[in-house]
């Protein structure tokens, strides 16, 4: 057991493996070892009103979070024998899975990122592609996309190259073959940089930073038997003149099953990066989720939810910015979760934005309650948050659970609150008295009537199902004419007019 534990608490290490492809040359990966560690305060984040493609924190507003060992993640837990209702077989069960995985390092993290962000330059090419052509290109073609978007990007590589003190190379193979220029653009973006490029160029700075991210995956992605066909003294300038080059293109297609294989192997280790990074970090969800029990969710569905936030976060992820997954990831997961609560938690949901307030009151009210001594009144509470002491009361009363209509009442327990609640749809009990008494009367009036002519009536008026009968309806059922139900009928009413019958029925006419 203590050997086992032991296995667990050691780094893993993760190997970068060359493919089975007889390559020359695989996705590089820079060696430069950079990790930064952000300091900050972590801010309150329950609100979640935050839209998916904004949530972008910066990195002073990151602080960095240590990921839970799995000592930590059973202990983050109640035990099943103090809250036999909390943790049951399904979540130990999850948690010994989880706690299967070794942890990663900022460089283990760092390395999965970059194979997952060269799967991604491969399917960003595949679909505008498709998008423009209407069809899915072949592995040639996705390279030689690649060779076009460098070319553009040759203004930005001689702009990186004066900022860095770079001397430029004659021809395009040294420009783009340049280690220096590659190890300093492979890992997080100097800010400092892409401003001053920014200016030069009257770009965006968002803009700078995807092109040098775009032109490092292009200088380090492009294989040697694809740069191999390309002469040594081509010039930059003449790039774009290549891709469109029918002698070039026919040197390079005969690679075309080579590089098949090599497109397919980036996407593969891409996916497999990401999987990774997910059941690595599955912990930080427990971790997360743990804080939010008792908050009308049960523990597996926070669980569930942070880990959809933990997909969310891995795809999102971009080492560039120099902060560690698991601390950019925990802002993910926890507006994952808070979403959620404030979705589902309650019977009758209550706007994100609403939630937050509620929250701060709540805080509030406890916190003048503890030096105060007593339950703060609403203008108490309203002088804290500055808001009216009416809008308070409005919050408190949004607040509320709602009671179930089940819910026992009395010291027995013998009624429940659902049978003191008026019907408003039913009548009044005097009414529905008086309506028996007339439907009686109705019947002994009827009873002094030939047969016929009671059942002419009571199809005619609706009298037995509320539905009434047309003359020809009536009349199919006696297989008579319309005349003569109009006769049945005349002569029954006649006879309900006779004093006799009808003084029976005057108490109930308005």
């Amino acid at each position: 057991m203590k050997q086992e534990n032991s296995k667990r608490s050691k780094k893993s290490e993760i190997t970068n493996k060359k493919s089975d492809l007889e390559f020359d040359d695989e996705p590089k990966v820079a060696n430069k070892d950079e990790s930064t560690e952000d300091e900050g305060n972590e801010e309150d984040f329950e609100s979640g009103d935050m839209s998916e493609d904004e949530f972008n924190p910066s990195k002073e507003d990151l602080e960095e979070e240590e990921m839970p060992t799995e000592q930590d993640v059973k202990l983050a837990l109640l035990d099943p024998g103090d809250e036999p209702g909390i943790v049951d077989d399904p979540v130990r069960m999850y948690l010994h899975e989880i706690g299967r995985v070794l942890l990663l390092t900022a460089e283990d993290e760092k390395i999965l990122a970059k194979k997952m962000e060269a799967g991604k330059r491969i399917k960003e090419i595949k679909e505008s592609y498709i998008d423009q052509n209407g069809r899915a290109p072949s592995a040639t073609e996705i390279l030689l996309c690649m060779l076009r978007d460098l070319s553009n990007l040759m203004n930005i590589l001689h702009l990186l190259q004066l900022e860095l003190n770079i001397t430029p190379g004659n021809t395009f193979k040294e420009n783009i073959s340049d280690n220096a220029l590659i190890d300093s653009i492979s890992n997080e973006i100097d800010q400092r940089l892409t401003h001053n490029i920014a200016q030069k160029t009257g770009q965006p700075i968002p803009d700078i930073e995807q092109s040098i991210i775009n032109l490092y995956l292009n200088m380090s992605l492009l294989p040697k038997d694809f740069l191999n066909a390309i002469d040594d003294n081509t010039d930059s300038a003449d790039i774009e003149q290549l891709t469109t080059d029918q002698q070039f293109i026919d040197s390079i297609s005969i690679y075309e099953d080579k590089f098949q294989s090599y497109i397919d192997q980036l996407i593969k280790e891409s996916n497999k990066s990401e999987k990774h990074l997910i059941e690595a970090n599955l912990r930080l969800v427990v971790s997360v989720a743990k804080k939010h029990i008792g908050r009308g969710m049960p523990l597996l569905d926070l669980l569930q939810e942070g880990n959809m936030g933990l997909i969310r976060a891995v795809e999102k992820f971009d080492y560039h910015r120099g902060y560690k997954f698991s601390t950019y990831a925990t802002w993910w997961i926890r507006q994952a979760i808070t979403r959620a609560i404030a979705d589902q938690a309650r019977t009758i949901r209550i706007p994100v934005h609403m939630v937050e307030t509620i929250n701060k009151l709540l805080s509030v009210s406890r916190n003048l309650s503890q030096e105060l001594g007593r339950e703060p009144t609403p203008k108490e509470i309203g002088d804290e948050l500055e808001i009216s002491p009416e809008k308070v009361r409005e919050i408190i009363k949004v607040s509320q659970l709602p009671i179930s209509l089940e819910a026992p009442i009395g010291e027995e327990e013998d009624s429940h609150l659902g049978d003191f609640i008026e019907d408003q749809n039913a009548l009044p009990p005097p009414d529905a008295a008086s309506r028996q008494l007339l439907k009686e009367q109705i019947e002994d009036v009827l009873d002094s009537l030939t047969p016929r002519e009671r059942r002419v009536l009571q199809l005619r008026f609706g009298l037995e199902d509320g539905r009434s009968r047309t003359l020809e309806e009536v009349g199919r059922e006696f297989n008579v004419t319309r005349e003569r139900i109009r006769q049945i009928e005349a002569k029954a009413l006649r006879k309900l007019r006779h004093p006799t019958r009808s003084r029976k029925l005057k108490d109930y006419l308005e």
